[in-house]
Parts: structure tokens; C-alpha cells; sequence
């Protein structure tokens, strides 16, 4: 028999009670091929299978999250699961969060969610998965830790809690150190105040701070936003340290990365236990129907032995033309009186669009991780109320943060990731004001100058089809001859 002994961060096997057999199917199921493994020495001389075990064998022990994995695929095996946590009751007050009133789906994933101590909230961007969370520790009413990881999504999420809540939230991250019994944390700034530095090795000042191991040790609630980022070291080593009995993950992406890290997800936060999709918010009304239009650019003729970062910094950051097309797109629909939303990878690459939206007399902010997170989010504000009607933006926001409703979403950026092509449009999908129509119209550019950027192009378009999407190529700069492709 297996014997589970469950902990709030780990299982523990009583090997005495298990045969070998036994703890070999467990490992084996606990264990992933790692990417690349057949180029180890230690491989190559039989002193290594390639796989990445979660199983410790020498300690019996494996992240709780895994048992329910672990148990599907061990449907031949008798398992006993031994509960050893110190149950933390929910004081279940009342919903009643102030500025709102959930929506049928959102009480459902509440509803959902609470119904176990531990798991993946999967929402589709645009879902509201920070009111769930928001309201999950009203009615929970336990100290709470909220884990983020940017700057101005930090500041956000703090102040929709504060007005959500009535109460004073407290804040860490970006020079704010404040602790109350609900706390929206920024995750490299708290890894860092958990971690003793070896004092032999340290080049700077520790900021390892005793207050903070306190209060993730001893809160019973955590919740860790984008949690699809736990395979990263630092969030890894604020879950590590967590002593919290309900402990919840949100994304709108949790487990379509690698193997590996879906691995690391679903062993520090559980199975998915709510999900709502795109499919059901565009059912409802809630998010807007994207329709995608593609311009094929040809220019620059750069050599096909360039480099990738060479052919990025030319064929995109600073090909003149490609910029121009963006900022003609911008000027065509501002025009129009709708509001535009451009989004880049490289910092340079945005000041060279704003330049040109300069040129053509467009009135543009420009938001970015360099920018005090004020000016962002006032940038954003202004754009909410159409005070501004075109904002040029980093990746600050790919993930989590609140991106007021846009008609015209220009991808810049012309990388390969199906998974921030969820995102951005996913931010863009935000229902629309009252009298617009709840479209949102997509433009993307198929990069044909550099073997690489048409593969990245090649994948963004498989990821359009797969959806089934709309999608239209524009023959011309004056969009006077667009021809439906989907």
C-alpha cells in the first residue's frame, strides 16, 4: 500500500509500508524527460535517465499538489491518503464587496474554488479572477498574503483591494514596506526578504527580513497571481517558505508551458479546481470578438545568415517601415474617434513608434517598466476614460494588469509565444462602452525578411486558425484592398 501522509507543502510515502514496486511507479510517475538530456555526460554514461524526478526517494517526499496526479495515473495501485495538516477554519463571512456585484460565472468559481483548500483558478483574461481572489479572503476572513510580480500590477491590485474591502491593505515592493493582515507582495522583493544570505559570499547588504518569514510562515491564505511563473526561482522560494494552509493560484494560462513546469505548478498550488474560457465570456456578452488583420512585410532584405538579435534590432525595433505601418494603422482608427492600444518587446522599439505617432500628430503616452508606476497607471487611467485615446506599452502589460477597454490592438512585438498572444489579446477583449460595438479589431504583421521572425510570424498564425478566428490580409497602407482569408 501507498501511505500518504499529507502535509501543507509536502506529501510524505511511509516506505516502511510500501513495497518497491510501489515507490518505482510512484517515481516514475512523478518524473518528466528533461529537454535536451541526451546531451549529458552523465547520459551518455549510463549514470543518468534524463528525467527530472519529483519523487525523493531518500526522504519519501513530494509536493502535495502532485497527489491527485500522481493518483490518476496509479489507478492500479491502493492509496491511502492520512490528512496531518492543522485545519484552518474559514470564518465564512459575507460577500460583499463594495464598487461590484459578481457576475453568475464568478460566483461559480468562487463557489468552486473554496470548496477545496488548495488550487489553480483558471480564468480566461478579462474573467475578473482578482475579484474572485478579492472576494474569497472577505468570506475566508483570515490574514491573507497576495503574491504579484510587476511594479505597477502591485499598486493596482492593492488599491482595487482597499476599495473592495474597505480596509487598509499593506505593501511590499517598489519601496513600499508595509504589513497588515491582508498584503499585496511583490514576489523579488519578498524572495529576497526570505533568503539568508551565506555571509562569506554576499556582495551587498542582506535584505533578508524576519517580519516577512513571519508572516508567510504564519498567514493561513495565499494566493500567487500569473502562477504560471512558479517554475522561476524566486517565486519558487516564496511557496517554499509558505506556511499557509489555503493556498490558490490564478492565471489565465496555468499549465501550457513546459512539462516541467507545469509540474512545478501543480506541486506547489494542487489541480485546477474553477475554470471559466474565452468561449464562455464571449457567449455572455463579457468579452469582445477579436478579428485579426495582417499586413506582409518584406522589408528590410536582410541576409538569411543574420543573427536573431540582429535581425530583431533591424527588422523590427528599427525598421522605419514597419514603424510607419504601425503608426499610419494608429493614426487611421484614431482618427475615427477609437481607441488604439500598441504593444512592443524592446523599450527602444516604443520610443521609435512614439516618435512617428509624434510625426503624424497623434496625442500618445508611452508606458513602460523604466516609468514610475504613477505615471503608468495614470497613463492607463486617462486611457479608461478616454482622455487618451492611444497608448503605446511595453510588456508591462502582458500579464494581470488592469487594461482599460481598447477598439484597435496593434502587436508590435512579432515574437513566437501562443501564450502572450493570449494575453495581449485577452487584455484588448475587455467589454466595450455602452453604444460601441464589442469587437476588437487585432492587427499583426507577418515578418517574411528573417528565417526566424516568419517561423515566430508562422505560429502566431497557427494560433489564429486554431481559434478560429477572423482574419483579413491588408494588401495596402490605405487598407483600400483587404481580402478575408478565415
Amino acid at each position: 500500500m501507498i501511505e500518504l501522509h499529507i502535509e501543507n507543502l509536502y506529501c510524505r510515502v511511509n516506505k516502511k509500508k510500501a513495497t518497491k514496486e510501489e515507490l518505482n511507479a510512484l517515481s516514475d510517475v512523478l518524473s518528466i524527460k528533461v529537454p535536451g538530456y541526451f546531451f549529458s555526460k552523465k547520459w551518455k554514461e549510463g549514470l543518468w535517465d534524463g528525467r527530472r524526478r519529483f519523487f525523493n526517494r531518500l526522504t519519501g517526499t513530494f509536493y502535495a499538489g502532485l497527489i491527485g496526479f500522481a493518483e490518476r495515473r496509479l489507478p492500479n495501485f491502493e492509496i491511502a491518503e492520512i490528512d496531518e495538516r492543522v485545519q484552518v477554519l474559514s470564518k465564512r463571512q459575507p460577500l460583499n464587496l463594495i464598487g461590484t456585484q459578481y457576475r453568475s460565472y464568478q460566483s461559480r468559481m468562487l463557489l468552486e474554488a473554496m470548496a477545496y483548500p488548495r488550487g489553480i483558478i483558471a480564468g480566461a483574461t478579462n474573467s475578473g479572477k482578482t475579484e474572485v481572489a478579492c472576494g474569497m479572503i472577505q468570506v475566508l476572513g483570515l490574514p491573507a498574503n497576495f503574491l504579484t510580480h510587476r511594479k505597477t500590477l502591485l499598486h493596482q491590485t492593492r488599491k482595487r483591494f482597499e476599495h473592495r474591502l474597505g480596509r487598509k491593505v499593506g505593501i511590499l515592493g517598489d519601496g513600499y514596506d508595509e504589513i497588515q493582515d491582508i498584503n499585496i507582495l511583490s514576489v523579488p522583493s519578498l524572495s529576497g526578504r526570505l533568503t539568508k544570505d551565506d555571509e562569506k559570499k554576499k556582495k551587498k547588504k542582506s535584505s533578508y527580513d524576519e517580519r516577512y518569514v513571519k508572516i508567510i510562515k504564519e498567514y493561513p491564505v495565499l494566493f500567487v497571481d500569473e502562477c504560471h511563473h512558479i517554475s522561476a526561482a524566486t517565486f519558487e522560494t516564496c511557496l517554499k517558505e509558505s506556511g499557509a494552509y489555503y493556498r490558490y493560484g490564478l492565471s489565465a494560462t496555468p499549465l501550457l508551458r513546459d512539462d516541467i513546469s507545469n509540474m512545478l505548478v501543480r506541486g506547489l498550488l494542487g489541480d485546477t479546481v474553477t475554470e471559466v474560457t474565452d468561449e464562455e465570456l464571449e457567449a455572455l456578452g463579457i468579452s469582445a470578438i477579436p478579428s485579426v488583420y495582417l499586413h506582409l512585410v518584406e522589408k528590410p532584405e536582410l541576409p538569411k545568415h543574420y543573427p536573431y538579435d540582429k535581425a530583431y534590432d533591424d527588422g523590427i525595433v528599427y525598421n522605419a517601415y514597419r514603424n510607419k505601418l504601425i503608426a499610419a494603422d494608429a493614426k487611421r482608427f484614431f482618427d475615427k474617434g477609437q481607441s488604439v492600444f500598441i504593444i512592443v518587446f524592446r523599450i527602444e522599439h516604443g520610443w521609435q513608434i512614439k516618435g512617428f505617432l509624434d510625426e503624424l500628430g497623434i496625442e500618445s503616452a508611452y508606458i513602460n517598466g523604466e516609468e514610475d508606476s504613477e505615471y503608468n497607471l495614470a497613463v492607463l487611467e486617462d486611457f479608461k476614460n478616454k482622455k487618451l485615446r492611444c497608448v503605446v506599452s511595453s510588456l508591462i502589460s502582458d500579464e494581470g494588469l488592469d487594461i482599460p477597454a481598447m477598439n484597435i490592438l496593434i502587436l508590435g512585438v512579432g515574437d513566437k509565444s501562443v501564450l502572450k498572444i493570449i494575453q495581449r489579446i485577452g487584455r484588448g477583449r475587455r467589454q466595450k462602452g455602452e453604444g460601441e460595438e464589442n469587437v476588437l479589431t487585432v492587427i499583426d504583421f507577418v515578418d517574411l525578411f528573417s528565417p526566424y521572425l516568419k517561423k515566430h510570424s508562422t505560429s502566431r498564425l497557427t494560433y489564429y486558425i486554431d481559434k478560429g478566428l477572423k482574419m483579413y490580409e491588408v494588401k495596402d497602407a490605405n487598407w483600400e484592398t483587404v481580402v478575408r482569408l478565415q
